[in-house]
């Protein structure tokens, strides 16, 4: 196989070893690992040896360069960034097929993520990531899937442009309720408002209700009746956002609901008594994430009521709490709370009710026995006034009877008397007389 253009079969070997070795290269460029040793090289090509016209047609295409892809930033949204490149193809590589190998590395994370597409374009999740490292390659395969080409890497690191908020926090209650709460920078415009919105599965959710400052500004959010019910095997994210409207600037955080969610009290919470010990038993709390019993962590609470200071913790995984040293002549308080030990979760959740049990050396006062006892202290100091007062003729004071008039006075009263009835008397006789010497003379 000499002359004509014709070539040897090491020239074969090392075109197919070019080529492998050209795919592999690429590949491990994108952890930074472009290293293959020439003992792979060598297995690599005689593994093509048999393959020689195909090593050959790949061999004759290697004068095609590629140019390095421009990447530029296609659109920002809630809680990723989409990135789009010109792969620069000219008309001669319309023949080929072109693929893109990209990766990305979050800032502060040593890992890398890989992917190949024939698209011209990348949704990165920022989750509560600041920004990324992010690079790419293209390739270009014939039509019999050998690889043609491959240009030289991109890169391009993307940082969320810094807001005028931080610290976004979000926590799961009572069942069905979310709470998100963010802080507002010192420097931050007086004149910004700022809106909270959350993505759940292909929904998308306005706040409910803003928790504001003293400015009225939105530092918070608390959204009722929502629902994070999901299907065995499935974990869907919550991906919470805090905007500026008309801005692209914005604060964002992903997470699990399961890992926020602040459990309510354990329920239907019973006491047995013995001489020297007291049980206490519970059921687990609902929950929006499993309800295993093997998938919680309890935490119990017991204190001496008559000594603050002697207060007993205890973290158990079943759902009963034995008190051995229990002594029935004193009184005790007993709480207990949750959380879920079977997932990623540092919340606790909220304390149960207070539980007393043992006397204390103190009569326990019923409800109806406090009012019968009022009734009677009311009669009792009703009685108790009404005698003092008849005691010391307090009523005597209060209602003294009005003097009779000295005998001055009543003589003048009767003579005052008598001379009133004296003028009338007159008054009627003289009317009298008139009428009648009246009717005398008209007759």
């Amino acid at each position: 196989m000499e002359g004509g253009g014709s070539r040897s079969r090491s020239d074969w070997i090392r075109a197919a070893a070019t080529t492998l070795y050209l795919i592999l290269n690429s590949k491990h460029s994108c952890f930074m690992e472009p290293v293959i040793s020439s003992t792979v090289l060598l297995i690599l090509g005689l593994t093509m040896w048999k393959i020689f016209p195909s090593a050959s047609l790949a061999s004759t295409e290697q004068n095609i360069i590629l140019s390095s892809p421009n990447v530029t930033i296609k659109k920002y949204g809630s809680g990723y960034v989409v990135l789009t490149w010109d792969s620069k193809l000219t008309k001669d590589m319309e023949n080929f097929a072109a693929k893109y190998v990209f990766c990305y590395q979050y800032l502060n994370l040593k890992r890398w993520y890989s992917e190949i597409t024939e698209r011209n374009f990348a949704r990165i999740v920022l989750k509560s990531h600041l920004g990324f490292n992010f690079k790419i390659c293209t390739q270009l395969k014939n039509k019999r899937g050998i690889h043609v080409a491959e240009s030289a890497w991109a890169e391009y690191n993307y940082q969320v442009p810094a807001g005028p908020v931080h610290n976004l926090s979000c926590i799961v209650y009572n069942i069905s309720n979310l709470k998100c709460t963010w802080e507002i920078k010192p420097e931050s415009p007086e004149e910004l408002q700022f809106f909270f919105s959350y993505r759940y599965r292909r929904d998308l959710f306005q706040c409910q209700q803003y928790l504001t400052n003293a400015k009225k500004k939105n530092i918070g959010c608390d959204m009722k009746d929502v629902h994070f019910n999901a299907t065995i095997g499935e974990r869907p994210r919550i991906r919470a956002t805090v905007s500026v409207k008309d801005s692209e600037v914005q604060l964002n955080w992903s997470f699990l609901p399961l890992h926020i969610e602040i459990l309510t009290p354990p329920i239907n919470i019973s006491v047995s008594t013995g001489k020297e010990n007291a049980r206490f038993q519970w059921n687990p709390p609902a929950t929006i994430g499993s309800k295993d019993k093997s998938c919680f962590l309890y935490e119990v609470k017991l204190k001496q009521s008559d000594k603050e200071a002697h207060v007993r913790y205890a973290e158990i995984e079943n759902e009963e709490y034995l008190f051995p040293d229990y002594d029935g002549n004193k009184r005790y308080s007993f709480q207990v709370r949750a959380k879920k030990n079977c997932i990623k979760n540092k919340h606790w959740g909220e304390w149960s009710e207070l539980v007393f049990i043992g006397e204390g050396g103190k009569a326990i006062v019923q409800p109806w026995l406090v009012v019968l006892i009022g009734f009677f202290s009311i009669m009792s100091i009703g009685s108790l006034i009404g005698f003092l007062c008849k005691r010391y003729k307090v009523f005597n004071l209060l209602f003294t009877p009005v003097p009779e008039p000295s005998h001055k006075i009543t003589n003048w009263l009767i003579s005052e008397s008598t001379h009133l009835q004296n003028n009338a008397l007159v008054q009627t006789e003289a009317v009298t007389t008139t009428e009648v010497v009246t009717a005398t003379g008209d007759s």
